[in-house]
């Protein structure tokens, strides 16, 4: 995970890397889109519900340690801007953050 979005967020359009693991979403959205019952963004003047151009998704990864020294987390958050009808990740970044101390009481 942490690859690819370093990998997506340096390719600049190079690279593209599709979204196969929202693939129910994505199939979702078109079926809406294709039937009527949303619009899709070229079709302006219907006045229905509007359908999603792009979902925006997260995941979140944490490791938590305990040893004699004290205690440390990481935490991995990671973001995915897809397109609904091409399954492409048009954007992708990720953030951490790391903490560390010597007991529990340090998160409070």
């Amino acid at each position: 995970t942490r690859i690819r979005a370093e990998l997506n967020s340096k390719a600049r359009g190079k690279v593209r890397f599709l979204a196969r693991n929202n693939m129910a979403a994505l199939e979702r959205e078109r079926a809406l889109k294709q039937s009527g019952q949303v619009t899709s963004s070229s079709d302006p003047n219907i006045v229905e519900f509007k359908g999603a151009d792009y979902f925006l998704t997260g995941k979140f990864e944490g490791q938590h340690t305990r040893t004699s020294a004290g205690v440390s987390d990481y935490i991995l958050y990671t973001f995915q801007l897809i397109n609904a009808r091409t399954s492409e990740i048009v954007w992708e970044d990720s953030a951490e953050i790391k903490k560390q101390g010597l007991e529990d009481a340090v998160y409070r």
